[in-house]
């Protein structure tokens, strides 16, 4: 086990949950740099989370912080090496996971009255812009890149593999496709409306830059599964992530660590996206996000371990 981890389900046979962030300085995931580890996720909403105790993760926080606070890097990436781009592929879509996770859960307080309306857009407002980093974050390598190593490996592991099969996506796709929740109606949500026009704006330039004719695997195979349950477990394993007991907490955990890492990254390689003229990345609140993507973490992690962070 990695120094500082905690093993949460080891007592009752569980599955292990990694829910430390790395406190070597230079930070490692699965005992390397830009290693990748399983991912612990509860059963898809609207299943309830594993209860336990509120974890204390004011000193991770700090430390993430701090290493936010530091200038984020520049320096040319090797082309032969693969690691950066399939770190961020992999660990990129592991936190859109827990996102929305944690979206779902905050909308339900919301409804539920265990949260105020107001607190709830705030953090929807910045869940939703953490997942639009994420887009551009796992997005940022080569245009050759992808051809090369992410969509093989996709369509190595289902020819038709697409991200409608995403198990978690479910409970927050009505936000993203426009769509105010009902208890925010009647309150001031253009932040959050300002949100999820970052969010399509990103997707739809990093799928125009990195899949210039527009035809996903789905469309190109020419079939569309409809074992559902099937489906959940090809995307879940492609990504590295078990479904089993988890709180809030293991969540939380777990994404500081991820967002401790992929900050490492940032500031060790920045991100950049080539040469490519793509309309949807030059809008201004795009732009703004790629060079402030550092910020926009360090905000969903306050967000997570803050009081409004919901469960």
């Amino acid at each position: 086990m990695l120094k500082g981890a905690r093993d949460t389900g080891a007592a009752n046979g569980a599955v292990p949950v990694f829910a430390d962030p790395p406190s070597d300085p230079q930070w490692q995931l699965g005992g390397t740099g830009y290693g990748l580890e399983p991912l612990t996720m509860p059963p898809p909403y609207p299943s309830a989370l594993s209860p336990g105790p509120a974890g204390d993760f004011s000193a991770e926080h700090r430390r993430l912080r701090q290493l936010c606070d530091l200038p984020v890097g520049g320096t040319e990436d090797d082309p032969e090496d693969d690691r950066v781009p399939w770190f961020r592929w992999i660990t990129g879509h592991q936190v859109s996971f827990i996102v929305w996770r944690l979206m779902a859960e905050t909308q339900d307080a919301a409804t539920t009255g265990r949260l105020p309306v107001p607190e709830a857009v705030r953090g929807l407002v910045d869940y939703v812009r953490a997942y639009a980093a994420m887009v551009l974050y796992t997005g940022s390598c080569s245009r050759e890149t992808y051809h090369r190593v992410i969509r093989p490996s996709l369509r190595l592991h289902h020819p038709a593999f697409s991200g409608a099969w995403a198990p978690d996506y479910a409970a927050v796709r009505g936000l993203f496709r426009g769509g105010t929740p009902g208890f925010a109606r009647g309150h001031d949500a253009g932040e959050l409306n300002g949100a999820v026009r970052l969010y399509r704006l990103s997707h739809a330039g990093i799928a125009t830059r990195l899949v210039p004719d527009g035809r996903s695997l789905l469309q190109q195979a020419g079939s569309n599964p409809t074992d559902m349950r099937m489906l959940h477990l090809i995307y879940d394993s492609y990504f590295l992530t078990f479904r089993g007991p988890a709180s809030h907490s293991d969540l939380v955990g777990q994404l500081l660590r991820r967002l401790t890492a992929i900050v490492g990254d940032l500031r060790a390689s920045g991100m950049r996206f080539g040469d490519e003229e793509v309309r949807e990345l030059q809008v201004p609140e795009v732009a703004g996000a790629i060079t402030g993507i550092v910020p926009i973490l360090a905000r969903v992690a306050s967000r997570a371990t803050g009081p409004g962070g919901q469960g």
